[in-house]
């Protein structure tokens, strides 16, 4: 299935330097190019239409994209849909080249069934004023537009559509000069489709600062631990807001926060308790903001994801290690360093291990279990509590091993059980 993205339109309320606005950067990326990037990811052909400063789109376009021109802009933007008339065929969707849409938003559309636009209820991202509204009784488009008056959804410049719509466009046109898309829509006896994943227009520059909140606001994932959920995001998220603009690789952050697990291992060692503590819960910080970079700028790679897991299995090793350091070498310690070191060391592996024998998330099906604090950035902040609190009560650093120890192995047995079950079943 194809694309096509309306990237036409001159957008004078937004632009100051005379860039199309579909090449405007959000978060340190072309808006068209994440959209571009998310369809492509979901397996879809993309066909850009151009026309104020077409050179400049060219110039931005991967080069498996087609771009085509559209030359007489003043006409409409349902006449950068005729444009792409050959090259769409069958079912396709139209996209609006000054929209953000998120990829869980773009995967939904694509349940929609043909013929359908995507609609969304108002929400903080909508500017009531600007946005364009659609009314629809029993799944029936009756109305669309800015001005109307009686309205129940709004429209976020997507539609799924069959070729059969090039008639409804060639009978409008033959009919008018200039014609809008929603001129189309409202001749196509449409469905709607309801979607609430997020999304916005983009037309102000506050827009755009607002579109940046929400992808920032997109970044955090369900299996969060509740440290990262509640506390990490929160500083994580500012310092990859300033970073993203700057040509940083995330792997780089990935080996910035190893380095801080050694100097935190090398304090602990040192008997700077504190530091040690406050060093490991920087790097569980900045963990998170090579994959948020990453994720931002479209740099995800299984590389970096293997470079990230493997620095992380190293850092924990690392600052148990120097933890250790101020403990009495006997039994007891080395078994308590011990079970620590497995259970933080395993407990990520079971995690890819279910995905890749079951083909399914296991925090999907930990039910209660997920609740024990035994992930990465529970365990730094254990790690983090154990050095503040040993500095004025050293055997704060005994107590922080034992707890990951008992936590981290027993997540692993409730997995283990869980993978049992599923065996079973």
């Amino acid at each position: 299935m194809k694309a096509i993205i309306l990237a036409a339109g001159k957008g004078k309320r937004f632009n100051e330097k005379e860039i199309p606005k579909p090449a405007v950067n959000v978060c340190g990326v072309p808006l068209i190019l994440r959209n571009i990037f998310f369809l492509k990811k979901l397996g879809l052909d993309v066909v850009v239409v151009g026309g104020h400063k077409f050179d400049r789109l060219r110039e931005i376009l991967p080069e498996d994209v087609e771009l085509i021109k559209n030359n007489s802009i003043e006409r409409g933007n349902a006449f950068s849909v005729l444009c792409a008339q050959n090259k769409l065929k069958g079912r396709f969707l139209v996209l609006m080249g000054d929209h953000v849409y998120t990829e869980e938003f773009l995967k939904n559309t694509l349940n929609a069934p043909a013929n359908s636009a995507i609609v969304s209820k108002e929400s903080d991202l909508t500017d009531i004023d600007e946005a364009t509204k659609i009314l629809a009784r029993e799944g029936k488009i009756l109305d669309i537009g800015k001005e109307i008056e009686e309205w129940n959804y709004i429209d976020t410049g997507a539609f799924l559509c069959e070729d059969s719509i090039f008639k409804t466009l060639n009978d409008l046109f033959c009919e008018e000069d200039h014609v809008e898309w929603s001129d189309v829509i409202n001749r196509s006896d449409m469905n709607v489709y309801e979607n609430e994943e997020p999304w916005m227009d983009v037309d102000t520059k506050e827009d755009l600062k607002r579109a940046e909140d929400l992808l920032m606001r997109s970044l955090k994932k369900d299996e969060d631990g509740f440290i990262s959920r509640h506390i990490n995001r929160r500083f994580s998220r500012l310092i990859t807001k300033r970073l993203v603009n700057f040509d940083i690789e995330p792997n780089l952050i990935s080996i910035f926060s190893f380095l801080l697990c050694i100097a935190s291992s090398l304090f602990f060692y040192g008997k700077i308790l504190w530091i040690g503590g406050i060093l490991a819960q920087i790097s569980s910080v900045l963990d998170g903001c090579d994959g948020e970079i990453a994720r931002l700028k479209l740099k995800e790679s299984e590389f970096g994801g293997f470079l990230d897991s493997i620095l992380d299995r190293y850092g924990d090793a690392m600052i148990m290690l120097g933890m250790f350091s101020l403990l009495k070498f006997n039994f007891l310690n080395i078994s308590i360093l011990v079970a620590a070191l497995f259970g933080s060391l395993t407990i990520s592996s079971t995690a890819w291990r279910f995905e890749n024998d079951f083909k399914e998330k296991i925090h999907t099906h930990e039910g209660w279990i997920r609740y024990i604090p035994a992930k990465r950035d529970e365990r730094m902040f254990i790690i983090f509590l154990g050095g503040i609190l040993g500095t004025i009560w050293l055997p704060a650093i005994f107590w922080s091993l034992f707890i990951i120890a008992i936590l981290s192995n027993l997540r692993i047995i409730g997995r283990i059980l869980i993978a049992r079950k599923m065996r079973v079943a």
